[in-house]
């Protein structure tokens, strides 16, 4: 059962079972499609999607989901049950999102089916379910009956240890892995920096302001020929959040996942943020962002812009495979940026070791071991 497409295009064709049945809530996309599954959409979930953007403009968000609540649980529940009876389902995986949680609580009140839970981002502290008080209750409730559970990245997987006791239920599987034909052989080091891209979905504006700012500060010190350059790779809705007294910034629209390791290639460095707010401090510390490995993928510096307890910022230091900025000052961040763009033989030493990153995180070096895993997920 997922939104998402993560789990079921990277791990689905491991498992040796004849068939696995996706449910699909929300937009219909055949790049889903696994030749070991068999899709069913249920389309409603679009319609929840429009009433949500609705009642958040209203802010009415706590109305909305006891709506939300209601519908899911009540309606669209009895139709996911009528495809678990019918293709007689044994178990089920789920990615935790918000509509998911509250199905999963439908199904398993009703039917006793074990299941396995997917957990990508944290909900119990997440700010953006303030308003769904009871989504959270279902989450709890639902780690304590899980057959299993995995994690997006080891951080997440030992706060849930330490703080929701799920102990032996975790499973350490890693969905942080790439693909050997998704990698771009580029040895290429530039002279300095001075074409920087971000790519992906933006969060917290203050670290994208404070980072704009310290390359218009760099900008005003060189000539023309010698600017640095920002392109981002968003979604458009984004767009109005660049700042246009800035022209060095572009926007250059939202890259299909499959363009986005080649076009990523020519840059001299890629952006990355989390947040510095305290209200995000559990999201800073457990999530880890996908676009860490298309950035990997793509053989380019990164320079990780967040709070030193940040995930990101541990793993690009562990690995040294970037520069990591832990300040909202721009003065300061500009003597990084610039200490950065100067160190030709630092800059050559991370792309090394982007190399080796590359290859411990191969896919084809890693299938047994997946496979290992997804079969326990299946047994236990």
């Amino acid at each position: 059962l997922t939104s998402s497409s993560f789990v079921i295009k990277k791990f689905t064709d491991l498992l040796c079972q004849d068939e696995i049945i996706v449910l699909l809530l929300g937009k219909r996309n055949n790049k889903n499609k696994s030749n070991k599954s068999k899709i069913y959409f249920i389309p409603f979930f679009n319609f929840l999607k429009l009433l949500y953007k609705i009642f958040k403009k209203l802010n009415l968000l706590k109305i909305y989901g006891k709506i939300e609540y209601f519908l899911i649980s009540s309606l669209i529940s009895k139709k996911v049950i009528r495809v678990l009876e019918k293709e007689k389902i044994d178990k089920i995986w789920i990615y935790s999102h918000r509509e998911g949680i509250v199905l999963l609580k439908s199904i398993i009140m009703k039917k006793n089916i074990p299941f396995h839970i997917s957990i990508h981002d944290d909900i119990l502290e997440n700010p953006d379910f303030e308003n769904f008080e009871k989504v959270k209750e279902d989450f709890k409730y639902l780690l304590g009956k899980a057959d299993s559970c995995d994690f997006i990245s080891g951080f997440m997987n030992e706060y849930y240890k330490k703080f929701l006791g799920t102990g032996n239920k975790s499973i350490p599987i890693w969905a942080g892995f790439i693909k050997k034909n998704r990698i771009v052989n580029n040895n290429f080091v530039s002279r300095n920096v001075s074409k920087i891209a971000f790519a992906g979905t933006m969060w917290t504006q203050e670290e994208h302001e404070s980072f704009w700012k310290a390359i218009g500060k760099l900008n005003e010190e060189k000539n023309n020929n010698k600017k640095i350059e920002m392109d981002y790779y968003t979604q458009e809705f984004n767009q109005k959040r660049l700042n246009n007294d800035y022209e060095f910034l572009l926007y250059k629209g939202f890259l299909d996942n499959n363009l986005i390791p080649e076009v990523l290639s020519k840059y001299d460095a890629l952006y990355l943020t989390m947040s510095f707010s305290s209200k995000f401090i559990r999201i800073s510390e457990t999530s880890f962002p996908s676009k860490i490995i298309s950035y990997i993928e793509a053989g380019v510096p990164i320079i990780a812009h967040g709070p030193e307890y940040s995930s990101v910022v541990k793993f690009i230091r562990g690995h040294n495979i970037g520069i990591c900025i832990k300040t909202l000052d721009s003065d300061e961040i500009a003597v990084q940026i610039n200490e950065f763009s100067n160190n030709f033989n630092l800059r050559e030493e991370i792309k090394k070791n982007i190399k080796i990153i590359q290859n411990e995180l191969l896919f084809e070096n890693n299938s047994s071991k997946f496979k290992e895993i997804l079969m326990h997920i299946a047994k236990c």
